[in-house]
């Protein structure tokens, strides 16, 4: 669809105005002016109706009260847009092709040709620091979608934050335990393994104690058959034998008894005294290690998600940075700025000549811009206005109380009843 232009604007009993009032804009301003009562607010709403596809501004009652039906129609160069009302009910909006073919969706006709919204300088300027925000960055081009970036930092939040009170709950965990012990055990001891140690002690210690017996045995044999050996001489032959077989006896014996030697059972039974109090030992130091191994992982994934938040944030900003925001704004923390200051801080005729630049610096198909703080403007202003009107290409359509030139303004005239 080419570029539109508003070649005429036609309004039947709607709100205030009684009977039909039709209007073919010329230039770049068009001053809707009167006095109170005259029905310029209601030509003004009646505009904003057919371009706002939502219904949004709810107009109460927007049929006159002295007709049954109100009707706005709206023709474009390439178009015509309709909206009409029943005494009763809802208003029902409609576009239609210069042939008069129907577009399947008014409301899908209006958000192409206005690019989704009408623009109210005036209505900018009443909007909270957030919802200003919103509406510069729907002005901007960001390498990113703004929402799904801020959810995803949103979500690394969270879950930092539960992140950080899991850490906090095993560092303070961590305090409680017991202090750590480096002579405690890594495991806990068996009672069933340190008295069977202490069973192969006494068994050990019986053995040395037969070899011992063994060995004295050994000893007195010798010496009675020493004594045998002197007493029997006959029998010397053998005598010698049996001392060669009880010297070999002996001494094998004495080489072993001399070997052996017996073990302290003190250490093991100090162990099995104690072993209770080892265990809780062990015991303690295992809770400790575990948790002070969860606060190290805590200690981690918080630095992770905090390092994931950094990044999200870097891209933000830089994103943020490299925008090319319009009438020389830019994004403050909460609020949109002005060369530094917040918009809000700005005297209201700046406030106004900022929002009007803001409404007027995108491209739709069809410029058109509504002011109802007209009388808000000196002439100075209003030419001001007018100017960055023309260079953009842009309608302007203002509500004054008067006009100042006839040669840029429209009176609105109340037909009278017969």
């Amino acid at each position: 669809m080419t570029q539109q232009n508003i070649e005429k604007i036609t309004v039947t009993d709607f709100m205030g105005i009684e009977g039909t009032i039709e209007l073919f804009p010329t230039g770049s301003l068009q001053i809707i002016a009167g006095p109170n009562g005259s029905g310029k607010s209601s030509f003004i709403h009646a505009l904003e109706e057919c371009f706002d596809p939502q219904g949004t501004r709810l107009i109460p009652n927007p049929v006159n009260n002295k007709a049954n039906r109100a009707r706005v129609e709206i023709l474009l160069t390439d178009g015509r847009i309709v909206r009409e009302y029943p005494k009763d009910g809802p208003g029902v909006l409609s576009a239609y092709a210069l042939d008069g073919a129907k577009y399947p969706s008014g409301k899908e006709f209006v958000a192409d040709i206005t690019g989704g919204v009408l623009f109210d300088p005036n209505d900018f300027v009443k909007l909270s620091d957030k919802e200003q925000r919103q509406m510069l960055l729907s002005k901007v081009t960001l390498p990113f979608d703004l929402a799904e970036i801020d959810a995803k930092r949103k979500g690394f939040f969270d879950s930092r934050t539960d992140v950080t009170r899991k850490k906090g709950e095993a560092a303070a965990r961590l305090k409680g335990a017991a202090p750590a012990d480096a002579t405690v055990p890594t495991e806990e001891v068996s009672a069933g393994a340190l008295v069977k140690e202490l069973d192969a002690i006494r068994e050990h210690n019986a053995e040395v104690d037969q070899k011992a017996a063994a060995c004295a045995a050994a000893a007195d044999s010798l010496a009675e058959i020493t004594e045998r050996g002197k007493e029997l001489a006959a029998a010397l032959a053998q005598a010698k034998a049996d001392y060669k077989t009880a010297a070999d006896l002996a001494a094998d014996l004495a080489d072993a008894a001399e070997a052996a030697k017996r073990k302290s059972p003190d250490a093991v039974t100090e162990q099995l005294a104690s072993i209770d109090e080892t265990n809780a030992k062990v015991r303690a130091q295992a809770a400790r290690a575990a948790i002070a191994a969860e606060l190290a992982d805590r200690t981690a994934e918080e630095a992770a998600l905090n390092a994931s938040m950094a990044d999200i944030d870097k891209t933000k900003a830089d994103g943020l940075a490299a925008a090319d925001f319009p009438a020389g704004l830019s994004l403050g923390d909460d609020s949109i700025l002005f060369d530094g200051v917040p918009f809000k801080q700005l005297n209201t005729a700046r406030q106004d000549s900022i929002a009007f630049d803001l409404a007027t610096s995108g491209d739709p198909k069809l410029k058109i811009v509504v002011m109802k703080s007209g009388n808000d403007l000196d002439d100075v202003s209003l030419a001001e206005v007018r100017k960055l009107a023309e260079e953009r290409g842009y309608f302007v359509v203002m509500e004054r109380i008067s006009g100042t030139s006839e040669s840029v303004g429209f009176s609105v005239q109340i037909p009278v009843s017969a």
